[in-house]
């Protein structure tokens, strides 16, 4: 008869039957924890192999105190504690957002600036981020490898296909912080609140007129595009 599986701590050889039950173990040990012990990796397999051997739960080398996620380098613990703390060092310069990391505030920066630095090889599209550029090029090989489970409708990233599965539930996470509005979607709540707060974050870099949405923008550039065309054609 097969041995049933069980996950043990390699901090403290405590053992447990579900591996859930190892994570909500793991946040009682010190916030920094340290892998004391080489785990042996032949003794991490699928569950048809739990005749001869236990499996063990191989711990991240920092496991935050507050809810269980580990981390292998120092720095990005660091980080995720500043998220925990609600700590933003990076102010961006055109607007009053503040941000955890610079990768983000730089992101963020993008949409003032205008800069789209990363090119699809095969359309000559540009995005701000390489995330969405690499979105972009499976959307050219035609494959859409995340499927709903309900309608079996398919998208080319887990995230589209997150964002239809709460037209099934009908869920509505983002909450207007000013209003009782909520909405499916993080962007379209951002959108929102601006109508509220009257910010403008994007900025026509031809003629610095500021703009609440990102879309109003882009019809906004359209203007210059044709002013451009008629003038070359004119001389």
């Amino acid at each position: 008869m097969a041995k049933m599986a069980t996950f043990k701590c390699v901090l403290c050889d405590e053992t447990f039957p579900k591996l859930a039950k190892l994570k909500r173990h793991l946040i009682n040990h010190d916030k920094l924890v340290p892998v004391t012990e080489e785990v042996d990796m032949s003794t991490v397999g699928s569950p048809e192999n739990t005749e001869d051997h236990t499996y063990i739960m191989i711990v991240k080398r920092y496991n935050c105190s507050q809810c269980g996620i580990g981390f292998d380098q120092r720095n990005s613990f660091e980080v995720h504690l500043r998220r925990h703390a609600g700590e933003k060092p990076y102010r961006c310069s055109f607007c009053e957002k503040a941000f955890t990391t610079f990768s983000e505030h730089k992101v963020h920066t993008l949409t003032h600036t205008g800069e789209r630095p990363y090119t699809c090889d095969t359309c000559g599209a540009n995005f701000r981020h390489k995330g969405s550029l690499n979105i972009h090029l499976i959307g050219h090989t035609g494959e859409k490898p995340y499927k709903c489970e309900i309608c079996h409708a398919a998208f080319v990233s887990n995230s589209h296909l997150r964002q239809h599965f709460k037209t099934h539930t009908g869920e509505k996470p983002f909450e207007c912080p000013y209003c009782e509005m909520r909405f499916s979607k993080k962007n379209n709540m951002q959108s929102h609140t601006r109508t509220q707060t009257g910010e403008k974050p994007f900025q026509c870099v031809v003629c610095n007129v500021m703009f609440s949405r990102s879309n109003s923008l882009k019809k906004h550039m359209l203007t210059h595009t044709s002013e451009m065309v008629e003038c070359s054609i004119n001389k």
